[in-house]
């Protein structure tokens, strides 16, 4: 697909992403959903103008459109869901620098589009074939409490006694709206960078470690059992410990999934994750990489949950849709039944080196000779996505980007020296 990427429409606006353009996608996911669309938008600077667009393209259509406004992005999955809409839009670039923007939409039931209907919406774009409503027959656009609504049903889920004490970083993102009020419901908590600013002044949107500086001290100094970083849209959290450390994201999935193993055993998770998750004693589907296909494994498998070591965590029992709140809510839950620290749940989950390489160039002759190289290793063989070879002790990954001209390699072993040797029978 020439739009549609692995979570969505992104782009640099207004370069790529333009109003022009979100009006032919909202024309076209007017005229598939035939009903109503649940529309939400994040802080960006672009945000509210491409919003606009959508919207009027959506209406043009003869569909009804609810306005969630600006907020997170699990909001508006949670309210496509909740508000019974045929389907749900929100406009943002997740944890994409502040230049980028997009758009990522919502089946009814709150998961993600599949690619089997975002191809069907950007063939209407391309063909131009879109409905067109007559006058008389233009629905409303009206707004709903989304946000409030979402609020009360997710902290709703839990039971918490409230003992911890919490910071909250936003990142001056969507999250700003749902993390202090609902954190602050369930601990003690304090909030960093909570003013809404779609600049994203006071560091980069995505929550990686190098980014996270100011939320380790602010952990330490205030002496907090730990810390949440959140994306952009707030559907990643990462999350540093009680201890000022960044707790890795393959960890952090272990940890989560491994709470929730009580329920069933079944859970999903993409074929770059750490090795970790399947000493934990859950029945592990790996999947294709992108969230779409983890929420997709989980309705066709009845999983408990997935998640995604890029910090994106699903709990199907309450939504489809990867939610950084969430996922705090349910790391203090797990903190609290078990009465440990997270340094110490961080110490019960089996940490291995993980390697990983770019070669670039043509990435179709690439890829076919690194795979053959992996394939030359032995070892149970998956295609899923790109080449995975399963060893005893250590696991090699080769991947074609869906974007650039590259490929990707992943290896992870029992030891560093086991890692190295494998990564250098690839590359060399």
């Amino acid at each position: 697909m020439e739009l549609f990427g692995t979570s969505g429409i992104r782009g640099i606006y207004p370069d790529f992403v333009s109003e022009e353009l979100f009006t032919k996608i909202g024309l076209s996911l007017g005229t598939q959903a035939e009903g109503t669309v649940c529309v939400g938008r994040d802080f960006r600077t672009s945000s509210k103008q491409l919003q606009s667009a959508l919207v009027s393209g959506i209406l043009s259509t003869g569909a009804e459109v609810l306005d969630a406004g600006t907020c997170p992005t699990p909001v508006v999955a949670y309210a496509t869901k909740k508000f019974k809409a045929s389907a749900g839009a929100i406009i943002t670039a997740s944890h994409n620098p502040p230049e980028f923007n997009g758009v990522k939409l919502w089946q009814p039931d709150g998961s993600a589009y599949s690619p089997k209907m975002e191809k069907e919406i950007e063939a209407l774009i391309k063909s131009g074939k879109a409905d067109r409503a007559e006058w008389s027959e233009v629905k409303n656009l009206s707004s709903v409490e989304a946000v409030e609504r979402y609020m009360e049903d997710i902290t709703a889920s839990f039971s918490l006694e409230g003992g911890l004490k919490t910071v909250a970083d936003c990142g001056n993102g969507a999250s700003v709206l749902t993390a202090p009020e609902v954190l602050s419901r369930v601990s003690e908590n304090i909030s960093l960078f909570a003013e809404p600013d779609g600049m994203f002044p006071n560091r980069m949107s995505e929550p990686s470690e190098k980014n996270l500086s100011e939320l380790k001290k602010k952990v330490l100094s205030s002496k907090a059992d730990l810390g949440f970083a959140f994306d952009g849209d707030g559907d990643r959290v990462a999350v540093i410990d009680n201890q000022g450390d960044f707790v890795k994201q393959d960890t952090l999935l272990a940890i989560l999934a491994k709470s929730e193993l009580g329920k069933n055993s079944t859970i999903a998770v993409p074929v770059d994750t750490s090795m970790a998750i399947d000493e934990i004693g859950a029945k592990v589907i790996r999947t294709k990489v992108g969230d779409v296909y983890v929420s997709e494994a989980l309705k066709r498998e009845n999983g408990v949950f997935g998640g995604e070591a890029s910090g994106c965590y699903i709990f199907p029992e309450v939504h489809l849709c990867p939610d950084g709140l969430l996922a705090a809510l349910k790391i203090l839950e797990t903190m609290e039944l078990s009465g440990k620290s997270m340094s110490e749940l961080v110490a019960e989950i089996p940490s291995y080196p993980i390697l990983r390489g770019v070669v670039e160039g043509d990435r179709e002759k690439s890829f076919k000779k690194l795979s053959e190289k992996a394939k030359k290793l032995g070892g149970e063989l998956s295609e899923t996505d790109g080449i995975r070879i399963q060893l005893e002790e250590a696991w090699i990954l080769v991947r074609k980007s869906g974007t650039e001209e590259k490929v990707r390699i992943t290896v992870e072993a029992h030891s560093e020296a086991m890692a190295r040797q494998l990564m250098g029978s690839i590359m060399n």
